[in-house]
């Protein structure tokens, strides 16, 4: 494949350039962040904790850890040296596996987003306010793949992610429901949707995915 899907069943994102992060709460337990290593991130990102901490019930949102300098760009190299970059480490959600003990991964990827919007609405009120919060929806891009790409690119971000409509997680599959694009390689990937934990598994204790793409 030499470029990026087109036409209805497609919608963008942008490919963040950070650490693949899944925040887990269970009920009545502390939230734990995990990386794609299954390593946790509790005491390297501890305000993002924090930020989670206020968010009732129990959920397992999937998304990016960022570091974002002065220009408001995100920062690969500033997030490696995160005790720099204390005040401008965010996370940006873009999807949810599990919502209050209901398994999210066989939902359609526009009912996990319009939760996870749900989700995250006093953050998300917040900014729009202009308060500065860690946590962050990441935004669906609504232009054309050509504007999508050359806007990305302008900007020097990563690369972008067209994901197929109504999809769901389909866990350790080539399936070709996630696309990536990196703008400086232009190189396109296929990419296996994310594999996600089942709200019966003890997810407080472990990872609940090991297969993360897009990191």
């Amino acid at each position: 494949m030499q470029t990026l899907p087109e036409g209805p069943e497609w919608i963008f994102e942008i490919k963040w350039d950070g650490y693949r992060c899944e925040a887990v709460k269970n009920a009545g337990s502390t939230v734990a962040l995990y990386s794609r290593n299954e390593k946790r991130l509790n005491d390297r990102f501890p305000a993002l904790a924090a930020a989670f901490a206020e968010i009732s019930g129990s959920w397992v949102p999937d998304g990016e850890v960022v570091a974002i300098d002065r220009n408001g760009r995100p920062s690969f190299q500033l997030l490696q040296n995160s005790a720099r970059a204390k005040n401008g480490v965010v996370f940006y959600a873009f999807d949810l596996l599990s919502l209050n003990g209901v398994d999210m991964l066989k939902q359609p990827i526009e009912t996990r987003h319009n939760a996870l919007t749900r989700l995250l609405k006093k953050p998300l009120a917040r900014l729009l306010a202009g308060v500065t919060t860690e946590l962050r929806l990441s935004p669906v891009l609504q232009n054309s793949r050509p504007q999508v790409f050359q806007a990305i690119k302008g900007l020097g971000m990563e690369g972008v992610v067209g994901k197929r409509l109504s999809s769901r997680h389909e866990p350790d599959e080539r399936s070709g429901v996630w696309v990536k694009m990196r703008a400086n390689r232009e190189q396109v990937a296929t990419c296996p949707a994310p594999t996600g934990s089942s709200p019966s598994s003890s997810a407080a204790t472990r990872a609940p995915g090991s297969c993360m793409p897009l990191v």
